[in-house]
């Protein structure tokens, strides 16, 4: 009678495709984890919404909101592409294994008790909500803020982009080659405060003036001729952020 010898081979490589299987799920609960811990930190840094990223990556807002929830699963590398050029990344940055422009280092060059606040440009379309930001990186040393100032004034880093003024329709309260910080979060118009305005994809910094129930885009310089006031209505004028504080070598 034929006696079958005593044979490891299967047990052995089940209990390899176990270790296989751990290896790879932690992997991927890492990469998961990644993506959407960058995911998160882009919306917020950028000021999107689910329905803002929608617009620009032509991702669904369910998917969007399942994949930051966690409950999406392996996102399909179009997804991640489209969600990341919505961005203005690349799939390897959104997934965290390529650095991102504005992961330099800023935060160890902020001395004790002072926030790096990162000049970016901003990206806008007409008609459109949210924006893209392009951080200046190591080619432009950052805003430093105090802390206590931050506290005082009730504001948050992360919700806040250094900008660069160019002109003179904001003479002689913002002069070109000023430097303002633009808080994001701050998007509700408040009469005679100046806010960076998304005007039919282009942005201003204006302030705002509400006169005959309608709301006003006002320059501070003085001739009207070359710099009139401008309606603010609709989806052709929207708010990014209030400017919060300025910076100026003009005395």
């Amino acid at each position: 009678m034929f006696m079958a010898k005593n044979n490891n081979t299967l047990p052995y490589l089940s209990q390899r495709a176990n270790v296989f299987a751990e290896k790879n799920t932690d992997t991927y609960a890492h990469g998961m984890s990644t993506l959407r811990e960058i995911l998160e930190d882009e919306m917020s840094l950028q000021g999107l919404n689910d329905y803002d990223l929608e617009a620009k990556s032509k991702v669904p807002q369910p998917t969007i909101q399942r994949i930051r929830s966690g409950k999406h699963g392996d996102p399909r590398s179009t997804t991640v592409k489209k969600l990341a050029f919505g961005l203005g990344l690349t799939e390897a940055q959104l997934r965290g294994i390529e650095p991102r422009k504005h992961e330099n280092r800023v935060s160890e060059l902020a001395p004790p008790q002072f926030k790096a606040i990162r000049y970016g440009s901003f990206r806008l379309q007409a008609g459109v909500i949210g924006f893209a930001v392009d951080y200046h990186g190591d080619e432009q040393e950052p805003v430093f803020i105090h802390v206590a100032k931050l506290q005082r004034e009730g504001l948050k880093p992360e919700t806040l982009i250094a900008a660069g003024v160019t002109g003179d329709s904001m003479e002689t309260s913002l002069y070109d080659g000023d430097t303002v910080i633009i808080d994001t979060s701050k998007t509700t118009p408040k009469d005679g405060d100046v806010y960076a305005i998304n005007y039919e994809g282009e942005l201003l910094i204006k302030r705002m003036i509400r006169d005959a129930g309608q709301w006003w885009l006002q320059s501070d310089n003085p001739d009207k001729n070359r710099h009139p006031n401008k309606l603010c209505s609709g989806d052709l004028c929207l708010v990014i952020g209030k400017v919060v504080i300025k910076e100026s070598t003009r005395i």
